[in-house]
């Protein structure tokens, strides 16, 4: 059994379970820069044995996520038949699932804290623990004092009982708040804080009576001015003990980068509406001045252009009307748009079957722009040459994630008609753009051309 006796009279020494080497290794020498002694495991397995083996460990910090086997929850109620020692466990977040909160419930843990708790508060988790491990013994070192440990941070710590009395606040507290210790200890946050108080006291409640710790930020204003305040409560037997600290010129940061992203937001929206009415002045001219053309090549030809400007109209009007992040874009939204869109030009009537299989896969910009000029090429190549004496005209797209290649995007596009016939530049022409458009991609073609044509296009994600 461990020597409780003289717990208190030397350096703690802590048990650190964290499967993530590099994670494990930054914690354990934070905790050592501390003036703590610590071990260091990566298993259920290995923590087990440690604290069977080692005699000498104060406390254990348990990973809840461990990899594969059991999670640090269950391996902390393995430990528990065993051996008394405190635990507390480090997480992301809060376990929501109902499986965990019940596995949480079953072990008398001494803490839980989450992981992007920054030193100070897994040092006073741990301090908190130790010190109410050792009333549990009553083997509490009157040297060792969790009010010297709090007048020690930069950081406001104040503890209140489940009434929302005050019954510690550290010297940071006086300083910042500018309220001496004795006006506070044994009043009511109400009745201290007034109005201002209401918000915070439903946040402390919400953490007594949830048994869960909370951060959340307030505003706060006085004689200075406004000021934010983020505050991470912790709940305790008999109350709530909290750490607060001066958040304001983070606030201000964050939202004036809020006001940044949503001034880019509103700037990208009004270039691209620019460039789609750009597009349409160029496509407007186009169409004016076939009237004045009689070559049927040079007709052919303009039709073409105009018909691929059609797909980056299709393209800047998806971005002109989109919200959040434009770096990745959503390829079905974009490619059903399209296919509708020149569905109403070539195929107005319905005569031709059109089969669409696209799945939800999200593209960066430029890819999704050349992807759209390579479809439109196609699919407008099979509605004008591929379908004249086919009774039963159907052309299928489908776009999805390979299943063989995690990473590669995989096209195909083929229709029922009478195959390609090259008989002029133009044709000519677009197989070049198809070419060269899959080389931009990064990817590569087959092209069967016997039961009619059929695309099959891979290239990788980006």
């Amino acid at each position: 059994m461990y020597d409780q006796k003289n717990l208190a009279m030397r350096r703690n020494s802590l048990l650190l379970v964290e499967d993530e080497l590099l994670v494990g290794l930054s914690e354990k020498q934070e905790l050592e820069n501390r003036g703590f002694q610590v071990r260091l495991v990566q298993s259920a397995q290995e923590a087990i044995h440690a604290v069977l083996e080692d005699q000498s460990l104060d406390l254990v910090l348990m990973d809840v996520n461990l990899g594969k086997g059991i999670n640090g929850i269950q391996t902390s109620q393995l430990i528990l038949k065993e051996v008394d020692i405190p635990i507390i466990i480090l997480s992301n977040s809060y376990p929501a699932s109902t499986e965990n909160i019940n596995q949480l419930e079953q072990v008398h843990l001494y803490g839980f804290v989450q992981k992007s708790a920054d030193t100070n508060t897994l040092v006073l988790s741990i301090e908190i623990a130790l010190n109410a491990f050792r009333r549990k013994h009553k083997t509490l070192s009157p040297a060792i004092t969790i009010p010297e440990f709090a007048n020690t941070l930069s950081d406001m710590l104040y503890v209140m009982d489940e009434n929302l009395n005050y019954t510690f606040w550290n010297e940071a507290s006086e300083r910042f708040l500018s309220i001496k210790s004795e006006k506070i200890i044994g009043r009511n946050i109400l009745d201290v804080f007034g109005d201002f108080g209401k918000e915070p006291a439903i946040f402390y409640r919400e953490v007594i009576q949830t048994r869960k710790q909370q951060t959340k930020v307030f505003s706060l204003f006085d004689d200075r001015g406004s000021f934010f305040i983020e505050v991470t409560a912790y709940p305790i037997s008999g109350g709530v003990v909290a750490i607060a600290r001066d958040v304001t010129e983070r606030a201000k940061n964050e939202r004036r980068m809020r006001s940044l992203i949503q001034q880019k937001e509103i700037l990208l929206h009004e270039v691209y509406h620019r460039i789609k009415n750009n597009l349409v002045t160029i496509r407007g001219v186009m169409s004016l001045h076939l009237n004045y053309l009689h070559d049927e090549t040079a007709i052919n030809i303009v039709n073409d252009i105009r018909d691929r400007l059609n797909s980056m109209l299709t393209f800047y009007d998806q971005l002109s009307y989109r919200e959040g992040d434009q770096r990745q874009i959503s390829v079905s939204q974009y490619v059903y748009k399209l296919m509708d869109s020149l569905n109403e030009i070539y195929n107005r009537d319905k005569s031709i079957t059109v089969f669409k299989e696209i799945q939800d896969i999200y593209l960066n910009y430029d890819q999704l722009f050349t992807l759209g000029l390579l479809i439109n090429e196609i699919v407008t190549n099979s509605f004008k040459h591929a379908f004249g004496g086919i009774s039963e005209p159907s052309l299928t797209i489908r776009i999805v994630q390979s299943t063989l290649k995690p990473g590669t995007i995989e096209l195909m596009i083929e229709d029922n008609g009478k195959g390609i016939a090259i008989t002029g530049d133009s044709d000519t022409f677009g197989l070049f753009l198809i070419q060269t458009l899959v080389s931009q991609l990064k990817g590569s073609s087959s092209l069967e051309n016997t039961k009619g044509t059929s695309y099959q296009i891979t290239f990788p994600a980006e």
